[in-house]
């Protein structure tokens, strides 16, 4: 934020008018202020100092655009909305100050009002990103999916790993009763694969393999229970490590770095042979450049992982390296006890509207490593056993250009 010597001459200039020029110097003393506050991050009295000039000065939208940014940033939304509101009524055709009035009343739980903000800041600013981006939440808290597969497509083509968008896309189709256009884009029995994979060189068996995994993952420094205000936080029976591969990761051999060059192999294998087989956007927007992450998760006693999407996964999957006894008895083999499986397509408890969508449950055996893509909704079906279970996640994430 910043004033312009033209914009302190219309204040001054307005000042005058209302009451000379000592009322002009008051004004632009004050917006000075704000600029000198909000360089400095002193937010409060930035926009107290605004809410003064606007108590002389009703005719700026910028400045009550201003004044809205600041209160957002504030967390005081109701003032942000407000503000807003008489940038926008003003000058209702600046998209930035569209979307920020989008947030505010999104954030007020006004869904409508804020709907409707977001749409013409996506039609003023070109289709950008962002708020298209919140438009196609918005609309799903209003319930009304008609353009969301339109906005989803506008959206992807800008960003084609946009995991969100994808899923959307096929959610509004479900949600329109359009179950074929959704499970072509779902596409379980193409995209999803199986594979219950061999011992690396070095280990005697899978049971010498999994163990390392196990004991890996389990003795991580960064294994822990995630605090109860992150997303990742179920309940206090789910331990999560950070990065196992990736950036952020050790690049010390041993049995994590083994499994990391087995699954990097499966997931060359997949593309080529998908995209050989198959014509789906899932593999036209595959990222050009992308590498793998991983972290493990250590459930007992009980255990459920809620079901969710991984934004920054472009392709998922999961490995077991150790299993219940449950899940390897009779009853898990037949099918008629899925506690503890991997169920795809199961929407999450928070979903804004209830649809009637197709889930597929698959079992988790020690060895085996399910491959999906990242917009399929994913979880753990609720479990008890004495005994743990071990899973380690994998993404394939687009590098950043």
């Amino acid at each position: 934020m910043a004033m312009s010597r033209a914009d302190r001459r219309k204040a001054e200039k307005l000042a005058k008018k209302k009451g000379g020029a000592s009322s002009a110097e008051a004004l632009n003393a004050l917006m000075q202020q704000a600029v000198a506050h909000y360089k400095a991050n002193r937010l409060p009295q930035a926009l107290k100092a605004l809410e003064k000039v606007l108590d002389v000065e009703k005719g700026r939208p910028e400045i009550f655009a201003n004044a809205g940014m600041i209160a957002y940033d504030l967390g005081k939304m109701e003032s942000a909305a407000r503000n807003y509101g008489s940038a926008v009524a003003i000058a209702p055709d600046d998209a930035k100050t569209q979307f920020g009035l989008a947030l505010s009343e999104k954030s007020l739980g006004h869904f409508d009002k804020a709907a409707k903000a977001a749409r013409e800041a996506v039609k003023l600013s070109g289709g950008a990103p962002e708020p298209l981006r919140s438009l196609i939440q918005l609309l799903w808290q209003t319930g009304e999916t008609a353009d969301v597969p339109d906005l989803c497509q506008t959206l992807l083509s800008h960003e084609p790993q946009n995991i969100e968008a994808a899923m959307y896309e096929a959610m509004a189709h479900y949600h329109q009763g359009n179950g074929e256009e959704a499970r072509a884009i779902l596409g379980f029995d193409d995209l999803v694969e199986i594979h219950d994979l061999d011992a690396p060189d070095g280990y005697d068996d899978m049971a010498a393999f999994n163990k390392a995994l196990a004991d890996h993952v389990v003795d991580h420094p960064t294994m822990a229970v995630p605090d109860k205000d992150h997303p990742t936080y179920h309940n206090d029976e789910l331990h999560i490590t950070r990065e196992l591969v990736g950036p952020g990761a050790s690049t010390e051999p041993g049995p994590i770095r083994d499994l990391e060059v087995m699954i990097a192999a499966k997931v060359d294998d997949y593309l080529t042979r998908k995209r050989a087989a198959l014509s789906h956007p899932f593999f036209d927007r595959w990222p050009e450049k992308s590498h793998l992450t991983a972290w493990g998760t250590l459930l007992k006693g009980r255990g459920n992982l809620a079901s969710h999407i991984h934004l920054d996964g472009y392709l998922g999957m999961v490995y077991y390296p150790e299993l219940p006894d449950e899940m390897r008895s009779d009853a898990a083999d037949s099918g008629e006890d899925t506690s503890g499986f991997l169920e795809l397509g199961h929407l999450p408890d928070d979903f804004p509207v209830s649809l009637d969508v197709d889930t597929h449950t698959i079992q988790p055996k020690e060895g085996r490593l399910v491959m999906f893509p990242g917009y399929f909704f994913h979880r753990t079906v609720p479990f008890e056993s004495k005994d743990r279970r071990i899973s380690i996640a994998f993404d394939v994430v687009a590098d950043k250009v």
